[in-house]
């Protein structure tokens, strides 16, 4: 599997407090913006690997949510997915259940490649000592129909928000691409309001297993 397309996609993973099964209000966007730097873990001065993400979430109605989330790396390789996601099994219980379907393409110098994504998400609100909390995880298998290849991810987040200004929140990020082991990363990160509908995002990711990079993301978040 070429390298480009193994960092490109880890590089691809929406603003963590917004993922989930919960459907986005009717006529409501959420967007948002990000650039991460890596470097391998053994040689944390060599020059940073940079990646750029863009997502974006609008409420349709009727407990749809189309979505779309892109990422491009140093090299200008993109990938770029579009996806509507819907929510199953009601919503009076606890628990909540979602289901996510996909397609888009990848673009490199060695052509164009078209892939189909289908997910599923569960999620629950939770309460904690330092504030209202929530457990989301998702799960997702993505195609690559010329390349035929199978990328798989399962994602666990637990998130706090101790004020009206503040979220904490955690992530354990894992998945398998052909050719490669199983990678298992650890993704800490604080988002703080700056504005009636403006956040920043600041967070580390952290290779534990398959992934022997690190690096610090800085993303904006905005709602409207």
């Amino acid at each position: 599997m070429r390298s480009w397309f193994f960092y490109l996609v880890l590089g691809l993973f929406p603003a963590l407090a917004e993922a989930g099964p919960w459907a986005r209000e009717k006529g409501k966007s959420f967007l948002s913006f990000s650039v991460t730097a890596t470097t391998p873990t053994g040689d944390i001065g060599t020059t940073p690997e940079f990646f750029g993400a863009f997502y974006m979430e609008r409420g349709l109605g009727r407990d749809l949510t189309l979505g779309f989330d892109t990422g491009i790396n140093q090299e200008m390789d993109t990938t770029s997915i579009m996806f509507l996601r819907r929510p199953v099994g009601g919503t009076n219980g606890a628990n909540r259940f979602a289901l996510q379907l996909g397609a888009g393409t990848t673009v490199s110098s060695e052509g164009v490649d078209y892939l189909g994504q289908a997910g599923a998400s569960w999620g629950r609100g939770l309460e904690t000592r330092f504030g209202a909390g929530w457990a989301v995880l998702d799960l997702s298998a993505q195609y690559r129909i010329t390349a035929q290849e199978l990328v798989s991810k399962a994602d666990l987040t637990f998130g706090v928000k101790p004020n009206e200004r503040t979220k904490i929140m955690m992530q354990l990020q894992t998945g398998k691409y052909p050719d490669s082991d199983l990678f298992v990363r650890l993704v800490p990160s604080v988002a703080r309001k700056i504005g009636e509908r403006t956040q920043v995002e600041l967070g580390a990711q952290i290779g534990l297993s398959g992934d022997d990079r690190v690096g610090i993301k800085l993303g904006t978040w905005l709602e409207f």
